[in-house]
């Protein structure tokens, strides 16, 4: 089969099974176009397995896959984070999804006190004496981190 022919017999599928797409969207309330584009899909792959398959065959596979698509996106419907929930409130499903960056302040509290606690230990009693440079190190590490736990 040439091109031109498979071409053809494409063209003479889809407006075989143009009608079954009509009805079919306006049974199940979607899209006309959305199931023609499954339908061509459905039939290319067809004509390149089967190229002579009967024109019935053609209508029931392109019922059948269109009517299991319509069944695979029914199970898999989603809904924005950003929809109101409530019209009233306008809350919406992001408002309630918790912060990822949140830290409770207790825990932010006690996590520098235990810095202060570590940078004395340090600076107070050491194993053995420090010198001004490890001393600088240790103090600006200290400030470091007390600066990233403040930060978040």
């Amino acid at each position: 089969m040439t091109r031109t022919e498979r071409d053809a017999r494409i063209l003479q599928l889809l407006e075989e099974v143009s009608p079954m797409l009509h009805n079919l969207a306006r049974w199940v309330g979607s899209d006309f176009d959305d199931l023609y584009q499954e339908a061509s899909i459905a039939i290319l792959t067809l004509v390149e397995r089967i190229p002579d398959a009967p024109v019935s065959f053609a209508v029931q596979k392109v019922r059948f896959d269109t009517i299991g698509r319509l069944q695979y996106w029914r199970r898999r419907q989603h809904a924005s984070l950003d929809a109101p929930l409530d019209s009233e409130t306008g809350v919406t499903l992001a408002d309630l999804l918790p912060d990822p960056h949140r830290v409770d302040p207790l825990v932010m509290v006690l996590a520098q006190e235990r810095l202060q606690e570590l940078a004395e230990q340090f600076t107070t009693r050491p194993v053995r004496p420090l010198t001004k440079g490890q001393i600088g190190r240790c103090q600006e590490w200290h400030e470091t981190a007390l600066a990233e736990v403040s930060y978040v």
